[in-house]
Formats: C-alpha cells, structure tokens, sequence
C-alpha cells in the first residue's frame, strides 16, 4: 500500500501514518464534541465510527505490517466495521 507516494513498511510511512492517526484523534474530539454533556445524533456517531474505523484500519496496516496480507486485513477490516456498526446501531437506538 502507497500513503502520499510513500510505500509501506518504511520509516517515513510510519512517521506519514503517525501524522495522519494525530489529524484524525483531533476530527474524532472534535466530533465527539468532548466536554460537552449532549447527545450526540445519528450524523456525530457516524462520523465517530468512520473515524474509528480508518484509525484502526490504519494501525493494523502500517504498524502490524498487514500490508503485506491483504487477506488478513480485509478479514479484520470487516470485523472492525461489522462491530463499529453494531455500536453505533445500539447508541442511535438507545433512546435519551
């Protein structure tokens, strides 16, 4: 996998990923509106999870070297977005 022309497994991928997981901590307090005391709606939770999951998916690439099993990162890919789903199912149907 190539992040910005950068191929994997090298030490300013690594350093790219690091960057790029920092941007996406920000967008994720940012939309979990941290200090707040809200309910967060159907649109917020969302972009948590699609946040979450490019983290996750992320990490698993770049700093477990899944890049080099593409089986192995879809079948955790699929996992991750199988139980981010169920948890943004149950916290937009939990009533407030």
């Amino acid at each position: 996998m190539r992040v910005f022309g950068i191929s994997s497994g090298s030490m300013k991928a690594l350093v790219v990923a690091w960057a790029l997981l920092m941007l996406l901590t920000i967008a994720t307090a940012f939309a979990g509106k941290v200090g707040a005391d809200v309910h967060l709606g159907p649109v917020w939770l969302g972009s948590l999870a699609v946040v979450t999951v490019l983290k996750a998916r992320m990490i698993l690439t770049e700093y477990l070297g899944l890049y080099r099993a593409p089986g192995w990162r879809s079948g955790f890919t699929l996992t991750l977005v199988v139980l981010v789903g169920a948890m943004f199912t149950l916290a937009a149907l939990t009533p407030v």
